[in-house]
Formats: structure tokens, sequence, C-alpha cells
């Protein structure tokens, strides 16, 4: 029972970490590409000419713009929608943002692929860790979490990795199918996390998410549902003022 629980659990996890690979991709994303776009050659720079220092600035910069701006659309999609259906539109633009930089012939098309890059990018590193806390059990959260770090990682290499050896074109259809792939997997098998759906007095739905991503039946989730619902009580009771109240021994 644990090692299906844990073989189902570690795919959705999974698939959520390629598309925090995608996130830091966009960081470390201009290494490579600098050069070509510097260049004066026309078979590594899609550009007519070569870039200037104000628009490298605004490749460089856009990304981080977009970062600050990213986590409130999709935090507010994951309050109203769920936490699945935010990360499936974090996904989005990322694709969007690659493909479009991979067929990006003018400076503005760079613009508006890096600054969707950064809005995803945002939004990613305020959902990831969300979505991984509320799939997880108590036991096992902290494990599940570091997995990001761990593709984070792996998103800051990829460019170097790659970029330098493909041209622009190729090394952003490339980076498209990592969030694509995301996509694909997380639709099809990715739950919605019990916790949303219990916050939203979905309690059906939150215990055939239980079960799914516990790989066991009804009885075997009815613990950690009556925890969650218990969770959100004690969540309801209580008052800001509780933190300015000095605790009985």
């Amino acid at each position: 029972m644990v090692t299906k629980y844990l073989s189902y659990t570690l795919l959705v996890v999974f698939a959520v970490d390629l598309l925090a690979t995608s996130g830091d991709i966009t960081l470390s994303w201009t290494s490579p590409v600098y050069p070509k776009l510097y260049s004066n050659d026309s078979s590594k720079n899609p550009l007519e000419d070569p870039i200037t220092e104000d628009e490298d600035a605004w490749i460089g910069s856009l990304v981080m713009i977009g970062a600050m701006i990213g986590p409130l659309p999709f935090g507010f999609i994951s309050e109203h929608f769920g936490r699945k259906i935010g990360l499936l539109c974090i996904g989005i633009p990322h694709i969007f943002s690659y493909f479009t930089m991979a067929f990006a012939n003018n400076i503005y098309l760079f613009y508006f692929g890096r600054l969707f890059g950064g809005l995803a990018m945002g939004g990613g590193y305020t959902l990831l860790p969300m979505y991984i806390a509320e799939i997880s059990q108590d036991s096992n959260r902290g494990m599940m979490s570091q997995t990001l770090n761990v593709f984070w990682s792996i998103g800051n290499f990829i460019p170097y990795a790659i970029g330098p050896f493909v041209s622009i074109m190729w090394f952003n259809i490339i980076l498209a199918c990592i969030p694509s792939t995301f996509f694909i997997i997380f639709l099809l098998l990715a739950p919605e996390t019990p916790y949303y759906l219990v916050g939203v007095n979905k309690l059906k739905n939150a215990q055939k998410s239980l079960m799914l991503l516990r790989s066991t039946n009804e009885e075997g989730v009815r613990a950690e549902l009556d925890y969650i619902k218990a969770h959100f009580k004690k969540e309801e009771n209580g008052h800001f003022s509780d933190i300015f109240k000095k605790q009985r021994t």
C-alpha cells in the first residue's frame, strides 16, 4: 500500500517538478542566447541587427517585472478555481513564451516572451510549494517539497547544457516540450488538492482525491480527511487577536 501511494504521489509530484524546471529555465535562458543576439551572423541571430545594450537590459529585466506581477493573477485563480487549474494556467504562458521566442524575428516578440515567462515563473513560485504541500502527508511533506529545489536547479542547468549547441529556434522548441509535457501529464493524472476541496466544502470530492493520492479506499483515508476538516474548523474558530494573547500553561 505504501509503495502504491508513493508511486502515484511521486508521479504527480514529478509533473509539478517539470513546471518548476520551466520556471528556472527562464532565469538562465539569456546566457546562451545573448551571444547569438549580439552576433552579426544571420544564421545565428534571427533579428535584422544585433541587439543594443538597452534591448539587452529589457530582455533581462522583463522577466523580473513579470515575476513580481505573476503571483497576483495566479494566486487569485488558485483561490477561486482550484490549485490544479492555477498550475495549468501557469503552464500555458510558459508554452506560449518559448514558442513565441522560437519564431521571433523582432525584438518585441522577445520582450513579449520574456514578460510572459516571468509571469509564469512568479506564479509558479507561489503555487508549486502550495500544491505539493497540500497533496502530501505530514510524514513525507518535507521530502516531496525538496524535489522542487532539485528541479529548479536542473532548470538553471539546462540552458547551459544545450543552448550553445543549437539555434535559438530549436533551443526554445526543446524548452517548450517541458511545460507541454507537464500540461498533458498534470491535466490527465493530477487531482485537485484535498485541502482546497475541503475548504470549498466539496467533501466527497476531497475524499476521492485522497483515495486516488493514497491508493486506498474510503476507510483508509477517513482519519486524514477528518484531520483536514479539523484543521479548517480550527481556522474558522481562530481570531486575529489570538496571536497577541499569552498562552496559558
